[in-house]
């Protein structure tokens, strides 16, 4: 499924479960989404680690591992 950003947050802090740092951005996205009117939207934590820095209005794919972890963010 391919998202446009509509919105992003810097964000930087310690895991309270593993007691590690994290650094991202949470990022809010809309997308197209059957029996909604207009668009619907969510948002996702993004790991600095991952390598995308946001911009509003970019077109992304998210790719999750088997675990349901964010693996990758691909520029559409």
């Amino acid at each position: 499924m391919d998202y446009e950003v509509v919105g992003y947050r810097k964000c930087s802090g310690t895991s309270k479960n593993t007691g590690k740092p994290y650094s991202g951005y949470f990022v809010y996205l809309s997308f197209e989404q059957q029996g909604v009117t207009g668009k619907a939207a969510e948002n996702v934590f993004i790991s600095d680690q991952l390598g995308y820095e946001p911009f509003i209005g970019d077109r992304i794919r998210l790719n999750y591992n088997a675990r349901g972890f964010l693996m990758e963010v691909v520029t559409v």
